[in-house]
């Protein structure tokens, strides 16, 4: 009988041949037997089954266990999956957060007598994000601050182009909201990015001051005109005075607190607003607001000048008899005047003191 050695796993038809003596006549029998060979199965253990969102490149660990001194490591294979029967196969690694399984499989084509898998659920954590500020301070300038670029926040070891807003607390809420008005304002940010990939997506509270801004003046030396009352420096700003900030220029507002004006002699001591021609020192003073600090301006001089008159005669000129009036009528003022006819020959004159609050016409 001829035998053949059965080596790889396999399963394999036998064909036993028996020869025999039966009453001196040689016969022969065949019987047909099937034998399978099992392939060995080697042992796999799981070394990790979880990772993190971040460190989405990673994968499954595993392992043989016992193993055959024939069998490469590179045999080892994976496979992942989005149900535990392994039926509905994921392509690649899975990167977003959730529950998969994944599967340790034997595969060596040029040594097929070994077999062996496992499957274990392999978990895709969320990722903490962790977002990083600084408090800071700013000026109040009338306009918003966005919390994001006055903090230099920034989302640390997350994604390249991460997604975040700020959350102000206004009233005891967290809102998404600007700042502008000057105080201490408590900020925290939002990620919100990631597709639910991250955990703790807010950060600690930041402060964001915002500190009053500073007040000036900008003033020349006044000049006013005599008008028989008292003079009002609030009807030069826009036009020889000007109210500034560190941030912009503008004409006063209701933002500024209230303003004040002292007066005083010339060099001297402080008075009431003057009304009479003369020279004088003035100086004007912004209180502080809820935005601004106060502020005054430098003692500049103030002149109250003559007003100018005009005459007008009504033509009567016969025998010194004629009438002068003035574009002015707001008071009683004494006039000096001398009249001559044609030819310069005096026919009249009145000669009374002269005011001195208007200028002189001869």
């Amino acid at each position: 009988m001829q035998s053949n050695s059965i080596i790889n796993a396999g399963v394999y038809n036998l064909v036993l041949r028996i020869n025999y003596d039966e009453g001196g006549v040689p016969k022969q029998v065949d019987k047909e037997v099937n034998i399978t060979v099992n392939k060995v199965n080697v042992v796999i253990a799981f070394d990790n089954i979880q990772k993190y969102y971040k460190d989405s490149t990673g994968g499954a660990l595993a392992h043989y266990v016992n193993k055959p001194a024939s069998v490469q490591n590179s045999s080892l294979k994976y496979a992942y999956y989005e149900d535990i029967g392994a039926t509905v196969p994921i392509a690649g690694i899975p990167e977003n957060a959730g529950i998969y399984y994944v599967k340790a499989y034997y595969q060596d084509n040029n040594n097929p007598n070994y077999t062996g898998k496992k499957i274990e659920p392999f978990t895709v954590h969320k990722s903490e994000a962790v977002i990083t500020a600084q408090s800071g301070t700013v000026v109040y300038s009338g306009e918003n601050f966005d919390p994001k670029q006055a903090l230099s926040s920034y989302v640390d070891g997350i994604i390249s182009s991460p997604q975040y807003s700020a959350e102000v607390l206004v009233g005891g809420s967290w809102k998404a909201d600007n700042i502008k008005n000057v105080g201490i304002h408590s900020v925290r940010f939002h990620f919100a990015g990631g597709d639910g990939n991250y955990e703790n997506p807010f950060s600690e509270t930041y402060n964001l001051t915002v500190s009053k801004a500073d007040t000036h003046f900008v003033i020349e030396p006044i000049s006013f005109v005599y008008n028989g009352a008292p003079v009002d420096i609030s009807t030069l700003f826009g036009s020889g005075i000007a109210l500034y900030n560190t941030h912009y220029n503008s004409t006063i507002t209701s933002e500024y607190g209230a303003i004040h004006y002292n007066y005083f002699s010339k060099g001297g001591d402080p008075i009431a607003a003057p009304t009479l021609i003369g020279e004088y020192d003035c100086q004007v003073i912004c209180d502080a607001s809820s935005n601004y600090n106060a502020a005054q301006s430098a003692v500049i001089a103030l002149s109250i000048t003559k007003k100018p008159i005009t005459f007008e005669f009504d033509g009567n000129f016969h025998a010194g008899t004629s009438t002068l009036t003035t574009n002015y009528s707001g008071e009683e003022i004494g006039i000096s005047y001398t009249l001559y006819d044609s030819q310069s020959v005096l026919i009249g004159e009145t000669v009374e003191e002269e005011s001195i609050q208007y200028s002189t016409i001869t």
